[in-house]
C-alpha cells in the first residue's frame, strides 16, 4: 500500500504539471504568440503544449495503477477513460476535416472525466482527495454553463470570462490538493 501511496503521489503531480503546462501553452502563451508571429511559431507552441497533455495523460494513467484495489479505482478509471478519449480527439483533430469527429470524441471524454470526478469525490478517504475531486468537478460543471451563457450575445462574454477565471482557479486549487493527498 506505501508503494501505491508513493505512485499515487507521483503520478498525481505529473498529471499538475503536465496539466499545466498544457494549460499555459495552449492557452495563455499561444493566444499572445499568435497575435504577434509568424504561422511556425504558434505551430511549435501547438505541438509542445500536445507533448504537455500528454505528460498528464500519463500521470492520471499512473492514478489509474495506483488506484487498483482501492475505493478510488472507479473513479481514477473514468477520469483516465476520459482523459484518454480527450488526447484521441486532439490527435483526430488534427486530420482535415475530421474536426466534427475529434470534436464528439472529446464532448465525451469530457463528460466520462467528469464522472470519474464526480466518483472520486464521493468515495475518496483522504480529505485532500475529495476536496480536489470536488473542486474538479464544480470547474467542468462551470465549463458547461460558461458555453451554454457564451450563446447570449455581450452579457455571455462578460459571464464567460468571469466563468473562466473561477475555472482556472479551481483547477489549480483541486490539482493541488489531489497532489498533497494520498490513496
Amino acid at each position: 500500500m506505501e508503494n501505491n501511496n508513493l505512485i499515487w503521489k507521483s503520478s498525481v503531480q505529473k498529471a499538475f504539471y503536465g496539466l499545466l503546462a498544457y494549460t499555459l501553452l495552449s492557452g495563455i502563451l499561444y493566444t499572445i504568440i499568435d497575435m504577434v508571429a509568424d504561422q511556425p511559431l504558434p505551430i511549435i507552441i501547438s505541438i509542445l503544449a500536445l507533448v504537455g497533455y500528454i505528460y498528464y495523460f500519463l500521470g492520471v494513467k499512473g492514478m489509474k495503477a495506483s488506484a487498483v484495489g482501492s475505493v478510488m479505482e472507479k473513479g481514477a478509471a473514468s477520469l483516465y477513460t476520459g482523459t484518454l478519449l480527450a488526447l484521441i480527439g486532439a490527435v483526430v483533430d488534427v486530420v482535415p476535416l475530421m474536426g466534427w469527429i475529434a470534436t464528439i470524441i472529446k464532448v465525451i471524454g469530457f463528460f466520462i472525466m467528469m464522472s470519474g470526478f464526480n466518483n472520486l469525490r464521493k468515495v475518496a478517504t483522504n480529505p485532500l482527495a475529495a476536496k480536489g475531486a470536488k473542486q474538479l468537478w464544480i470547474m467542468m460543471i462551470l465549463t458547461i454553463v460558461a458555453l451554454i451563457l457564451g450563446l447570449i450575445p455581450v452579457l455571455g462574454d462578460i459571464v464567460v470570462l468571469l466563468i473562466s477565471i473561477a475555472t482556472a482557479i479551481l483547477t489549480f486549487l483541486g490539482w493541488k490538493n489531489f497532489s498533497n493527498s494520498e490513496l
